[in-house]
């Protein structure tokens, strides 16, 4: 798929503005090179269009970005053809979780949100970006990573999107996959018939995810947190402290502060780092509008320094 197409999936599945596609292939006719070097009023005019598609707000240093970023991931897509990944665990599904029994957020979510991938590609090069997204519902924002020609692993506690083939489950299956986080797992990855080798990421997310675990349930999570992420590697997640209740069954299992929240990481060796927030600004891939009242931390394990952020 060329790079224009690939651009036009990414920006349809962010907001699935079907109609405007004709009127943005217009503009989006030549390869990243081209795109960069049109006029400031073409720039302009590439920008708006950009941001009726897919309802942001975004830049033209954003936007550049994100090209150069989808530009330079081709040749990393292919090598990622030839890795295969697996996931080992002794409970593939969360059968007693009430978000298994009472499919919500896995049954309806998808949340991508492309500023949120360009500000991190410029955090931390593409080149070393891998990313575990656990919690992944249905897999968008996991694709849109891959897109970007960087490794990402979705594991999603229910197979209700697995089953009905919902979403990306059925334009990615080999990125993702089922397991209770709960229990130990293993992430692997083998090429060309090597061995199995266990996977580290630089990066793990968790959307919205931590809170429906119950409390003396997340000790397992952070340890399988630290044994899937690299050394100096950073823990990016949205957490709400609010409860959710559908049809009578409590989704939210763990409803705490801000504040209980950050002792809570501290206590299984993870540090929170506010000075990070403002680079990313509002831009989460869930954040007030897919989350009301959600905060993000961002965490690394005690004793370890971030990669240094660039200027915004």
């Amino acid at each position: 798929m060329s790079l224009r197409n690939r651009l036009l999936s990414t920006l349809r599945r962010a907001n699935g503005a079907e109609m405007l596609r004709n009127e943005l292939m217009a503009h989006i006719n030549n390869q990243t090179a081209d795109l960069m070097a049109h006029t400031n009023h073409q720039t302009a005019e590439l920008v708006a269009h950009f941001n009726r598609v897919t309802g942001l707000q975004t830049s033209y240093d954003q936007l550049r970005e994100l090209y150069g970023i989808m530009g330079r991931s081709l040749f990393r897509l292919r090598h990622l053809d030839d890795l295969k990944i697996d996931v080992h665990t002794n409970k593939p599904v969360a059968y007693d979780s009430p978000d298994h029994l009472m499919p919500w957020g896995t049954r309806i979510d998808n949340s991508v949100h492309l500023p949120f991938n360009a500000k991190l590609a410029r955090w931390i090069p593409p080149e070393s970006l891998s990313v575990l997204d656990l919690g992944c519902a249905g897999g968008g924002f996991v694709k849109s990573v891959l897109e970007m020609g960087c490794l990402a692993v979705g594991i999603e506690g229910s197979d209700y999107s697995k089953q009905k083939r919902r979403a990306e489950w059925a334009t990615i299956p080999d990125y993702l996959f089922t397991a209770d986080v709960t229990e130990p797992f293993t992430v692997v990855g083998c090429r060309g018939g090597q061995p199995e080798q266990a996977l580290k990421f630089s990066v793990i997310t968790a959307w919205e995810f931590l809170e429906h675990i119950r409390r003396e349930q997340l000790p397992a999570v952070f340890r399988n947190i630290d044994a899937h992420l690299q050394p100096r590697g950073v823990v990016i997640m949205s957490v709400s402290p609010r409860p959710d209740v559908v049809d009578n069954v409590v989704l939210h299992q763990t409803v705490e502060s801000r504040e209980w929240w950050l002792a809570e990481c501290q206590r299984h060796g993870f540090v929170h780092h506010d000075r990070v927030l403002p680079y990313f600004g509002e831009d989460w891939v869930r954040n007030q509008e897919n989350a009301p009242g959600s905060f993000p931390l961002v965490l690394s394990r005690q004793g370890e320094t971030l990669p240094p952020l660039l200027p915004t």
